[in-house]
């Protein structure tokens, strides 16, 4: 779903609902309009999956995003593997990399993390001050909804937490997340690109034939999560030039286009 590969359940609904209250006309003196996500959305990419921004494609334009700090909070974990043991001895040597690495879970908070930078410093978006915990994140993005005089549009994956932001008079809807995988679909290759890479980082390693992709390793930084990296370790011979030379031209891309 995150990689766009499988679509959410109820997209359409989605549409309907961000169609009705987005897109609104300034000129005639209409609120903006903005969406709040709540924290079990953004480890998935739910902004790009539905292209909230683009008045050209997803579910409908709206004038920017609001992200709670009590959000940010929850997506904060950081609980690092210093035992591989176990990882090296159910799955083999490649797990070795795990060391100091986050684990399952803190991984999944850290793209949470990654999305609400990409909002926060790169979309237009709004950052307002609360303490993690639904109420009071529902409790800010409606005071946020009164002081700003614009409409609110709240999205979770959480029915409780759309019944809570009700229950304050705020618009929420809740989204659906696929349960099952179906036989066939289609994609582009950004989108399997990204699946790879998202798989490699929930996994930390996904062995494919004749190399292995890292998602976590030793020494992985920081600006290694930025920049959405992952480490390659080649098991064949003939292939390994082929990786080394398609490397070098996405490395001298890069410098042109910076």
């Amino acid at each position: 779903m995150a990689s766009g590969v499988v679509p959410i359940i109820n997209y359409d609904d989605v549409k309907t609902f961000v169609n009705r209250y987005g897109d609104p006309d300034l000129l005639a003196g209409h609120p903006p309009v903005f969406v709040g996500l709540d924290t079990n959305l953004l480890p998935w990419r739910i902004d790009r999956i539905l292209g909230l921004r683009d008045p050209e494609e997803g579910v409908g334009y709206v004038n920017g995003l609001v992200l709670a700090t009590g959000i940010r909070d929850e997506l904060t974990w950081d609980h690092k593997c210093h035992e591989t043991e176990p990882f090296v001895d159910a799955f083999g040597d490649s797990f070795e990399e795990y060391w100091n690495q986050p684990l399952g879970s803190a991984r999944v908070g850290r793209l949470g993390l990654l999305t609400y930078r990409a909002i926060r410093d790169i979309q237009q978006a709004d950052e307002i001050q609360c303490d993690r915990d639904d109420d009071k994140i529902v409790a800010a993005y409606d005071e946020y909804d009164h002081n700003q005089r614009c409409q609110m549009l709240l999205l979770s994956n959480d029915r409780n937490f759309v019944e809570r932001a009700r229950a304050h008079t705020l618009l929420a809807h809740h989204i659906e997340f696929p349960a099952d995988v179906p036989q066939k679909t289609t994609a582009t290759w950004e989108e399997i690109e990204y699946l790879l890479y998202l798989l490699a980082l929930l996994f930390g390693v996904l062995e494919l034939p004749a190399v292995n992709v890292h998602g976590v390793w030793r020494g992985k930084d920081e600006l290694d999560w930025q920049n959405e990296r992952v480490k390659l370790d080649c098991r064949s011979p003939k292939l390994e030039p082929l990786l080394e030379c398609d490397l070098s031209i996405v490395e001298t891309y890069e410098e042109i286009r910076l």
